[in-house]
């Protein structure tokens, strides 16, 4: 099909620099967000083709559309055509300037008019300003708001049957002629009516021929009168103008001294205003300096608080060391009197019983004594043995028992070491996260690193990366977790703003890394609660919310929770209905199994964005964390069963023994620890009376500093507040200047614009005034020539120019004289004439009523010719068109006719289209107001597409009509779109949009246009960076693909 788009460029237009593409033959997509350029494309393709600038309705001047900066646009635009059997492209191009608005046309490279582009752009059925083929963003509103005329006349234009629409065009024409023919044809033999009635009557007045000389004298003097009154009246007129051009000449010259006067002070203004910013820049540099200095002030004065509240922790600390040491003491002394009285009550004991005297020396020369200890010794003895008996059994139950013990010791050993591999196998796992971390961010990778190996430089924990320090429960909803919380995987989170500074400037600022890192102390889990109560959420078939699926340190979930939100997004693992949620405005983003769901309100329409969730990349492994902190606990379990087994057994003879040696020295022990914290806790408070003075000195010495700071911080913050006040003020007088000089703008544009008037209406006055100077002239002479007539007659009129104020009423006099000249007058040659004259009309009327009968017939004959081919043609098309529209509609579950209207006048006749979207509802008229905007969007595009198989177009152009579609409804359009702009022999398709759903279909016979486009799009001219290769940046990407896939197939089988 020839007139296809093959090549598009685009320079300096609009947002572009430079642009330049290849449509393919069948279905074009156009993507990119807005304000990327994708309508500027649909405009290029509208002016490049002669499209008018009040059809594409986006600015008045064709100057409008080059880029700011630029002083000229180009626009190219290659079509498909046919030469001797052969497909070549012709080229037309537009080039168009800033400064006079002028367009230069181009064929092939050399110059053409206008006309000769545009009849070329017309061989080829090409109809920019056709809404059934050239569909701007602007004009989709207005699609359906075309009336059914309209929408008839587009849809045969764009069918593009010449026969047919030639056919239609001869049918209007031959109606309104035969109509207009129709009319003349009464007419005239109203005409014919009145002429013989006219005639049948003028005898009567032959008659009263005689009685007109009466009044013929009348007449003459008439004849005089009139030129006098008229100069008469002229030369008024004149002296009138005259007036009033003086006057109008004086009102400009104090127009124009007015207008000068506004503009010098205008010009003063303008001039104080520079001045003013001038100085206000001044201003804004002392300001900044006052503010600098201020500031460091500020620093220095919270490092000096800071340092006076760590001075006055310390003296607090160290006097609670104080009362803690005395308290100590006087325990010591305490203990070591109880112990005294012990002592003295055992001594006394053994005094009584004769074993020791009064200074604690044995007694050894009382026999009944000797003999007496002698038997409390053997009875001790015997105690003792009987003891040794015991404890001998007690040891041959342990020897038995150790046998069972040592089984069980070798039954833990071994389950410890088979946990331990366990633990080893996790380890191994924690590494896989790790070397998928340093695939997806090596400097993240590289940053956990060094923090493994230097945590000691830190006062709080510093978390790794949060991918390292989570997990979930299974591969699904770690893809959840991952797509939810996006780069934050790979953020670092310190808990104070010391360990956050010494962390960046090592990473950061030294090592140069591109890495994430946040601080946060003082968020608690609490603080972020869910706006729906999980009970409630579940009654919408939510299991819970994103932060439930996380296992890890509280602090990172304080985190995730602050960035991501992940508390706010509910989560379903199972298909769910979420209409009813849709209409809840608390929550604006869900997830349901691997869909993610965000909810956007743009023009008062909710809009519904979805997006399928990716495969987890680096979560997948999400319990090994969890497994290896299990079985550490379970290793730390059965080592701490081991040890209490062997206790158990030897805290029996360990308290035996400590129970012999226990009194022997515990007052020595004791007497020794009090001696030497006597000397330990006199040197301590030695030492706080020294460190209480010297912590008093540097407090005081800190406040003396401070309130020196503090006089120089008022100091600068009072001069940078009175600078402020200042720019402020300048500020103020510079606004009120720009409003006056406003208001003096607008006064100097209406004084030009009475200027104006006053000058154009001086000079209609002035050529007013010449032209009644030359009417007095021409009437003064008409009366030197009537001076040389009848002197009497002349002398009559001037008497009796007396009786008449104005020319009209010497003219109307003149005329009633004249009328009654003829009502009275008898049979003349002008009556004979009149009533001669009268029979011609009346035979020329009367063969011009017999042609136009003739012409009348013949019409009506082309009519019926013409409709017997052209109304079952019509009906032929406008069915098949029906039963396509039908179809589609029936394809998304909806109804949907087109429908001839015919009216008695073909040009009356018209399309409608009948749409219905509900069950509940009938069909419907298509109108601008009755559907909503994403139906009239729907009805718009299936449209478009059934005319596909039909339209003789080269091409269609269709603009962001799939705005306001449900996703259910742009789903379906999409598949048909596809179907039917991918048939042989269609028509090219260009369609634009900003977004499109995920998973949609394609095929190879279409193209897909990513709009790249943007402030840093040209950076490369500025900066040495090299252009992106987009097809080896592709291959690439692919060949990682694939050798993912293959790293996780082997994975796969080696678990297997």
């Amino acid at each position: 099909m020839e007139g296809k788009i093959t090549k598009i460029v685009l320079k300096n237009f609009i947002t572009y620099d430079y642009c330049e593409f290849n449509p393919g033959p069948g279905l074009n997509m156009i993507i990119g967000p807005n304000g990327s350029g994708k309508s500027s494309i649909v405009c290029g393709i509208g002016l490049g083709l002669g499209g008018s600038l009040q059809y594409l309705g986006r600015a008045k001047n064709i100057s409008d559309y080059i880029k700011h900066g630029e002083d000229r646009a180009m626009i190219e635009i290659s079509l498909s055509r046919k030469r001797g059997g052969r497909l070549s492209n012709v080229t037309i191009q537009r080039t168009f300037k800033r400064n006079d608005n002028k367009t230069n046309w181009k064929i092939n490279g050399q110059s053409k008019t206008q006309k000769e582009v545009l009849s070329l752009i017309d061989s080829f059925n090409i109809q920019i300003n056709n809404l059934c083929q050239f569909l701007p963003q602007e004009k989709v509103s207005e699609f359906a708001q075309m009336s059914s005329t309209e929408l008839l006349n587009a849809t045969l234009q764009a069918i593009g049957n010449n026969s047919l629409n030639k056919q239609y065009k001869e049918l209007i024409e031959n109606q309104e002629q035969r109509n207009a023919l129709q009319t003349e044809l009464k007419r005239n033999e109203d005409l014919l009516s009145k002429l013989k009635f006219q005639n049948d009557g003028i005898e009567k007045e032959v008659s009263r021929y005689k009685e007109r000389e009466t009044i013929l004298r009348d007449v003459k003097v008439m004849e005089v009168l009139v030129p006098y009154v008229k100069y008469r009246e002229k030369t008024n007129e004149w002296k009138e103008l005259r007036k009033s051009v003086k006057d109008y000449k004086k009102n400009v010259e104090d127009l124009i001294d007015e207008m000068n006067k506004l503009i010098k002070d205008k010009d003063d203004k303008e001039k104080r205003i520079q001045e003013a910013l001038k100085y206000k820049e001044d201003l804004d540099k002392e300001y900044y300096e006052y503010t600098k200095e201020s500031n460091k002030i500020s620093e220095e004065l919270e490092k000096l608080e800071e340092n006076n509240s760590l001075i006055l922790m310390n003296f607090l600390q160290y006097k609670e060391n104080k009362r803690k040491l005395n308290e100590e003491i006087k325990d010591q002394e305490r203990i070591i009197d109880e112990l005294k009285n012990k002592i003295n009550d055992k001594k006394r004991l053994l005094i009584e019983q004769g074993v020791i005297n009064e200074n604690g020396v044995d007694i050894y020369n009382n026999n009944d004594n000797i003999t007496t200890e002698i038997g409390n010794i053997q009875y001790k003895l015997g105690k003792e043995r009987e003891k040794k008996l015991d404890i001998d059994t007690k040891m041959r139950s342990l020897y038995n028992d150790r046998n069972e013990i040592k089984h069980e010791r070798n039954s833990l050993n071994e389950k410890i070491e088979n946990l331990q591999n366990k633990k080893n196998n996790l380890d191994d796992m924690t590494k896989q996260r790790l070397n998928l971390l340093n695939h997806y961010n090596s400097h993240a990778y590289e940053a956990n690193e060094w923090l493994k190996s230097h945590r000691s430089l830190f006062k709080m924990n510093v978390f790794s990366p949060v991918a390292i320090e989570i997990n979930t429960n299974n591969k699904e909803e770690a893809a959840v977790v991952e797509n939810t919380i996006g780069s934050s995987l790979y953020m670092f989170v310190t808990l104070c703003k010391e360990d956050y500074e010494v962390f960046t400037n090592e990473l950061i600022d030294k090592k140069k890394l591109r890495i994430s890192v946040v601080m946060f102390n003082n968020l608690k889990l609490s603080d972020f609660k869910a706006p729906i109560p999980k009970e409630e959420l579940k009654k919408y078939g939510f299991d819970c919310y994103v932060l439930d699926l996380i296992q890890g340190p509280t602090e990172i979930l304080n985190v995730l929770c602050k960035i991501n939100k992940i508390h706010l997004i509910p989560y379903s693992k199972r298909e769910i209905n979420a209409n009813t949620f849709d209409n809840n405005s608390i929550l604006k983003k869900y997830i349901i199994n691997d869909i993610e769901y965000t909810k956007n309100i743009r023009y008062n329409l909710l809009s519904i964005r979805t997006r399928k969730l990716k495969e987890a990349n680096i979560l997948s492994f999400n319990d090994s964390t969890a497994q290896k902190n299990e079985i550490e606990k379970e290793i730390q379990e059965n080592e701490q069963k081991k040890r209490n087994v062997l206790k158990e057994r030897r805290t029996e003879i360990l308290n035996e023994k400590k129970e012999y040696n226990k009194l022997s020295t515990q007052y020595e022990i004791k007497l020794i620890e009090y001696n030497l914290s006597i000397m330990s806790r006199s040197s301590q408070l030695s030492t706080f009376d020294h460190e209480k003075e010297k912590f008093q000195n540097e407090y005081n010495e800190n406040l003396k500093i401070r309130e020196n700071l503090l006089t120089q911080y008022l100091k600068y913050k009072n001069k940078s507040l009175e600078k402020f006040n200042q720019k402020t003020n300048v500020v103020i007088k510079n606004m009120q200047d720009e409003i006056n000089i406003s208001n003096i703008e607008n006064k100097i544009q209406v004084q030009r614009k009475k200027i104006k008037e006053n000058k154009e209406e001086c000079a209609k006055m002035e050529d007013k005034r010449n032209h009644v100077k030359q009417e007095a002239i021409k009437t003064y002479n008409e009366i030197e020539l009537l001076k040389s007539s009848d002197q009497e007659i002349l002398k009559l009129a001037i008497i009796k120019a007396n009786e008449f104020d104005t020319l009209d009423e010497v003219n109307q006099k003149f005329a009633d004289v004249k009328l009654n000249l003829e009502m009275i007058s008898e049979i003349s040659v002008s009556i004979v004439n009149d009533f001669e004259k009268r029979e011609k009309e009346i035979m020329k009327l009367g063969a011009e009523i017999k042609r136009t009968k003739e012409k009348i017939i013949n019409h009506d004959k082309k009519i019926k010719q013409n409709e017997k081919s052209f109304i079952p043609k019509i009906k032929d098309i406008i069915n098949k068109l029906n039963e396509k529209f039908s179809e589609s509609f029936e394809k998304i579950g909806c109804v949907g006719e087109i429908k001839l209207d015919e009216k008695s006048e073909y040009k009356n006749w018209g399309l409608n289209i009948y749409v219905k979207f509900r069950d509940t509802d009938n069909l419907q008229l298509l109108t601008g107001t009755r559907q909503s905007g994403g139906e009239r969007s729907v009805s718009t595009i299936l449209f478009l597409m059934s005319l596909q198989s039909f339209s003789g177009s080269p091409f269609r152009v269709v603009d962001e009509i799939n705005q306001g579609m449900d996703s259910s409804n742009e789903r379906l359009i999409h598949d048909q779109l596809i179907e039917s702009a991918s048939k042989e022999g269609t028509s090219q398709y260009f369609l634009v949009t900003p977004k499109l759903l995920p998973d949609l279909s394609y095929n190879s016979k279409m193209k897909v246009f990513c709009i790249f486009n943007g402030k840093w799009h040209n950076l490369e001219k500025h900066v040495n960076i090299k252009k992106i290769d987009f097809k080896s940046y592709i291959n690439r990407k692919r060949k990682e693909k694939s050798e993912q896939n293959e790293d996780l197939q082997a994975h796969k089988r080696i678990h297997i």
